[in-house]
């Protein structure tokens, strides 16, 4: 999260250049996205998954503040929603190449869990586009 307060209008927090932090040269071409999370305790739980779209790399990096399960870093993880919770989720994404500064959107696809079926042609790798 920023260690400054967010701005009301754009910019609504400063970006900085990997390159200029002194980053590796593999790191330069990524960027992380905070996600909030908010489970009401439902007891029902739900999946998040992160495509992994050509050219994009992406990957779940960290999760916090709420209950999880799967490994990281990874596409995916469960949320159990067996309480009321408040936490947010890191997805590092990559985009290899000479076009690395142009940036698609990032997309989630969150489901119940009584709708896991629905994610597995993107588990399997047969969706190439969404």
């Amino acid at each position: 999260m920023p260690n400054q307060p967010l701005q009301h209008r754009s910019p609504y927090f400063q970006l900085t250049n990997a390159a200029d932090a002194g980053s590796p040269p593999e790191a330069r071409g990524c960027i992380v996205v905070f996600v909030p999370l908010r489970t009401l305790g439902t007891g029902v739980p739900h999946f998040v998954r992160v495509s992994d779209e050509w050219p994009l790399q992406s990957h779940i990096r960290r999760v916090s503040g709420v209950e999880f399960e799967g490994p990281l870093p990874g596409p995916e993880v469960r949320l159990r929603d067996e309480h009321q919770s408040t936490g947010s989720m890191e997805i590092e994404v990559t985009r290899p190449g000479p076009d690395r500064d142009r940036w698609e959107l990032l997309r989630l696809i969150e489901v119940t869990q009584a709708n896991e079926h629905l994610l597995e042609p993107f588990r399997e790798g047969r969706v190439t586009s969404w």
